[in-house]
Formats: C-alpha cells, structure tokens, sequence
C-alpha cells in the first residue's frame, strides 16, 4: 500500500498506510500468541500430564507456582490467582511447555478472542488494499 501511495504522488498518506501496516503487525503477533496458547489451553488437559502447582510465596494476585514434572525436575508457571494451589497441564515431550487448567467457558473466550482477533487483522489488511487500490 505505501508504494501505491507513493506512486500516486499521495505522500501525505504514506503516514496512514504505515500506522495500518504496524496496527495489522501488532494484531497479528497478538492473535497469534493467543492461538497458540488457546491450542495449548485445550490439547495439554487432555493429551499431557496434570499435576497440582504449589504457590512459591503467599499474598498478591500474581502467583508463581511450582511443579515437579515425570523427570523430577522443578518447573515454574506462572498465573494471576489467588489459590494456594492449582492445576497445572504440561507436555510429556517438553515438560517447560505448561498451560493452568481452566473451564471451558474460559477457554472458549479464548478461542473466540484469537478469531477476532484474526478477524481483525484481515479486515484491516482489506481496508488497506482498498485504500490503496483507490488512491
């Protein structure tokens, strides 16, 4: 689109086009970090390996909890939640690979985000496309 612009001898709207194209990055890197981890939110409690996380310290939203995977080794994930202690899904095959048990309303948000998400993205890029093709 910025090379459409520029052609066109419209060089006042290269500031728009680049302002769309960093916004189309930014919500595809996002949509993207959410997809996986909605994949992960759903594959993990069914196909990994669940255990119960401990709180490292005491007090505050944030948590960081503890885990021992099937090797013996201390992983860490780290989640806002105010329990002393929750479940935790992690891969047999990459045991640093953990997601929280959630239900499955929250895991449908989280789908439903990562498709508007995607949604977003692609109609931005059309609105690109068509701004360029009519300037």
């Amino acid at each position: 689109m910025s090379v459409l612009v520029v052609t066109n001898g419209q060089p006042a709207a290269l500031v728009l086009a680049a302002l769309m194209g960093v916004t189309a990055l930014i919500l595809n890197i996002i949509s993207t970090y959410t997809m996986e981890r909605g994949y992960l939110m759903w594959r993990l409690p069914r196909h990994g390996i669940t255990v119960t996380a401990a709180r490292t310290r005491p007090g505050g939203a944030t948590g960081t909890y503890r885990y021992t995977d099937h090797s013996g080794t201390a992983r860490l994930h780290h989640r806002q939640a105010y329990a002393p202690e929750i479940k935790i899904s992690y891969d047999p095959n990459a045991p640093g690979t953990n997601v929280g048990v959630y239900s499955v309303p929250v895991r449908l948000l989280v789908a439903l985000s990562s498709l508007l998400l995607w949604g977003a993205t692609t109609g931005l890029i059309w609105l690109m496309i068509h701004i360029g093709r009519t300037i």
